[in-house]
């Protein structure tokens, strides 16, 4: 069953967000691997545990369910997802479109200390790694949180619509770093370079040549990571993301498309 020494009672000052507070704090529970894959978690328990009564906790585990994080078994009982490697080829694949698509809006609009900022970024990203030359594989939780401030500065200029769709994508993504083994090369310094790169041609008003950098570079992230955690696994939605974006794109509509308009 779940293990209840990680669930808290929730402190609830309007019962009618009961679903809301419970989806929000069994979400982090999952994804900081409070909740590891495989757990069972059972309606009963979970309710008593929680303080909340069961209809609002059907209500947050099915919207659990459908973001791909618990699955649903017998008895009113559901389990942790695990790692399911087409799961992550088909959630990175998406975040890559869309990811690909809000830089296309956003960086034209990016001002001139949007870029000052993106490059302090990559800065304190750089001096992280020089510190931490010959020290074990892998990167720190500081040059973590500063790759996601990067990454999200460059569709910082998108509708918010946009902007959410990312984050949740990019959420489900990690849990998938953080809960399956990490390769011994994952976030390695090979791949550090491509950050300054990716900067430089934003700087130079390169956007389109930004985008297909940013798309390769989460590639090789996504590629890396299934190459030791499925070995036999073919990726097939992210390399054809990535075709898609690296595509020459054709300015003029087809007839069809002018005529419809």
């Amino acid at each position: 069953m779940a293990n209840l020494t990680n669930i808290k009672r929730l402190e609830l000052a309007d019962p009618r967000k009961a679903m809301v507070s419970a989806h929000a704090y069994l979400k982090d529970l999952i994804y900081s691997n409070a909740l590891p894959a495989g757990t069972v978690l059972s309606q009963v328990e979970l309710a008593s545990a929680l303080g909340v009564s069961r209809t609002p906790l059907r209500e947050a585990l099915r919207m659990l369910q459908e973001e791909g994080l618990i699955r649903a078994e017998a008895n009113r009982r559901c389990r942790v997802a695990g790692f399911r490697p087409e799961d992550l080829d088909a959630q990175y694949a998406s975040r890559l479109l869309i990811e690909a698509l809000g830089m296309r809006i956003s960086l034209p609009q990016l001002r001139e200390a949007d870029v000052k900022e993106i490059g302090d970024l990559v800065s304190a990203m750089e001096t992280i790694e020089d510190d931490r030359l010959g020290q074990s594989p892998g990167v720190s939780p500081d040059w973590i949180e500063l790759h996601r401030e990067f990454h999200a500065k460059l569709i910082s200029k998108c509708p918010e619509t946009l902007i959410e769709q990312y984050r949740q994508m990019t959420e489900r993504c990690e849990r998938y770093f953080t809960a399956a083994v990490r390769p011994s090369n994952f976030g390695s310094s090979a791949r550090h370079g491509e950050h300054r790169k990716l900067f430089e041609s934003i700087r130079s008003g390169a956007f389109d040549v930004a985008v297909v950098a940013n798309a390769q570079h989460r590639t090789r992230t996504a590629i890396t990571f299934l190459a030791e955690a499925a070995i036999d696994f073919e990726p097939v939605a992210i390399r054809a993301a990535l075709k898609l974006i690296s595509a020459e794109p054709d300015a003029r509509p087809s007839a069809s498309l002018s005529e419809a308009a």
